[in-house]
């Protein structure tokens, strides 16, 4: 099934979310069966990242449709194509975990990971945007409940990222690795991150004003619930990158006196 969905475009649509995620692309099916360029620990990563995004990305289909329901019953239909355009959406990234998955089983670990080692950089797109301004500190960050809301994102992540024997061994997600490589690509992700919550809170705020026109008392902890769920996963994006700007500011300079030291 999956041989041919990778040649029906599931392959291309693999590579273009990877490169806009700034991330590196698997190999093919056909070509995963050879490769030996990736670690066990590597493949066991690939595997987690995917159980986790599969799993977020079903529920988050799930938490779409009570919304397009409601639009739909109360003839909100531009609401209702909208939020159905979002369900496709997660339905084909489901789809693509699925494939991903299908790619990592046939992963072989090797002792050479030559293939897959990138030069890493220091991302500075929208740079005016996300880079940590003056009034972002602990302070208001807590007041806004953004370091309670940080534990409760690392218990779901963890709850969708492990299995439960992994759980039950006392293991964590590592969200940002020991080296300055793991840093630099966690922040470059965490623009992604941020830039994608960010559009989905603004479209949550659709829901909410449309559940309280209409009086849907019913419907407006819910909507509310789910703008601030996008809300809050992106500025702990926020949050996350200002305690690790100093270190990317500094891998920034460094990275230049290489350059200029080949140059």
């Amino acid at each position: 099934m999956m041989e041919l969905l990778e040649r029906l475009g599931l392959r291309q649509f693999h590579l273009f979310v990877s490169k806009k995620a700034g991330e590196e692309p698997l190999p093919s099916l056909r070509e995963a069966k050879e490769s030996t360029g990736y670690s066990a620990d590597q493949i066991e990563e690939f595997r987690s990242a995917t159980r986790y995004f599969g799993q977020a990305n079903f529920w988050r289909l799930v938490f779409h449709l009570p919304v397009l329901l409601m639009f739909w019953r109360f003839d909100g239909y531009w609401g209702a194509g909208l939020f159905l355009a979002l369900v496709l959406f997660h339905t084909s990234l489901i789809v693509l975990e699925a494939y991903k998955a299908s790619v990592i089983q046939r992963l072989n670990p090797g002792d050479s990971v030559t293939e897959v080692i990138q030069i890493v950089r220091s991302e500075t797109w929208g740079e005016w945007w996300f880079s940590p301004k003056g009034w972002e500190t602990d302070r208001v960050y807590r007041w806004m409940g953004m370091l309670w809301f940080k534990i409760l994102v690392e218990y779901v992540i963890n709850g969708l990222r492990l299995t439960p024997e992994q759980r039950a061994a006392g293991m964590e997600v590592e969200y940002v690795g020991t080296k300055t490589e793991d840093v630099i690509r966690f922040e470059n992700t965490s623009r992604v991150s941020e830039l994608t919550h960010f559009s989905m809170a603004l479209t949550g705020v659709f829901p909410v004003f449309f559940a309280v026109w209409h009086e849907l008392w019913l419907a407006v902890p819910f909507t509310i619930l789910v703008f601030y769920a996008d809300l809050g996963c992106a500025l702990l994006q926020r949050l996350n990158r200002r305690r690790i700007w100093p270190l990317v500011k500094r891998f920034r300079k460094q990275s230049e006196r290489r350059e200029q030291a080949v140059g």
